[in-house]
């Protein structure tokens, strides 16, 4: 005989049931049970005796469940804030800023049972010493089943409930005056529905945490907020400026011009001679300038006397 023990220690289980989000859920399902058996083995050391012990739960047949009966609190709807807001609930369709409520309306279902041990009893298991022993393990690390709030103990032993110290209630009232006992049952006319488990359920539920993807996410999570300050840092930094330092150049007028240069066959000289040009031919002699003219023609193009082109 395998007996796993739970005990709500604030007296009331916080857990919503899967067919109404407004209703709690009791008896406590097997399947939530064994989540948070699994959720406790990963956060600790992952020994892999607990996960042997968990392999050899799931494989076990459904277990009989014995707890009292429970009474529903009445539920009232709390707003409180969403982890999933984005800044698009800020904005209209046409851009604008609208009013936006960051509490969402939550319920709470709260279920308070007479007696707060539960107690799951696989009757034909007869798990080994080692298995044994790794499954207490694992079951005193579980802090909660369900809601974070719904804070519980939890125990194995392979005693009849009742009977161990552990799971011993108040002196007035015992627990075979207090407990109901839910049997499993295959047929179509069961009165309640409750989650189990199967073999494999302990790789599906690895499956779906998906530890490679979380762990990566937050690696790169740590890397970005390593960078936001150097990025701060850098955005805050005055600029340099891109455009390409030129050298700058003042025009100044020598004291004299050389008058030898040579001009080009197509200009025609300042000092009165012809220059013959190979397309218009001969020029109309041009006025004499000074000593400055023929250098003025040549570098510019044009007479500042004749105010006309040397062409």
């Amino acid at each position: 005989m395998l007996t796993i023990a739970l005990e709500y220690l604030n007296g009331w289980t916080l857990s919503t049931s899967v067919a109404d989000r407004t209703e709690p859920e009791w008896p406590p399902h097997l399947d939530r049970v064994f989540m948070a058996l699994v959720s406790a083995h990963f956060e600790g050391n992952e020994d892999p005796a607990g996960r042997a012990a968990l392999q050899w739960l799931e494989s076990q047949p459904d277990p009989v469940l014995y707890c009292s009966a429970a009474r529903r609190r009445t539920t009232v709807v709390s707003f409180v804030p969403v982890n999933d807001r984005s800044k698009s609930h800020y904005l209209t369709a046409s851009g604008s800023m609208q009013l936006y409520r960051d509490r969402q309306p939550r319920t709470f279902p709260v279920a308070v049972p007479d007696n707060p041990v539960v107690h799951f009893v696989w009757e034909a298991a007869e798990p080994p010493p080692e298995i044994r022993q790794a499954l207490d393990r694992v079951c005193r690390e579980v802090t909660s089943v369900g809601h974070s709030a719904s804070l519980v103990r939890m125990w194995a032993e392979t005693t009849p409930p009742g009977q161990s110290a552990a799971s011993s209630t108040s002196p007035s009232e015992s627990l075979e005056d207090r407990r109901q006992c839910w049997i499993p049952s295959g047929l179509a006319t069961a009165t309640t529905r409750l989650r189990s488990i199967g073999p494999g359920r302990l790789l599906e539920l690895e499956r779906r945490f998906n530890r490679e993807g979380s762990n990566t996410y937050w690696t790169l999570k740590r890397q970005v907020d390593d960078l936001k300050p150097r990025v701060k840092e850098a955005k805050n930094r005055p600029r340099k400026s891109c455009r390409r330092s030129w050298p700058r150049w003042r025009r100044a007028w020598p004291a004299s011009f050389p008058t030898d240069l040579p001009l080009p066959s197509d200009r025609r000289r300042c000092d009165g001679r012809d220059t013959p040009s190979p397309r218009r031919g001969r020029h109309v002699p041009s006025i004499a300038l000074t000593r400055i003219g023929p250098a003025i023609c040549w570098c510019f193009g044009f007479c500042p006397h004749g105010r006309r082109r040397c062409r």
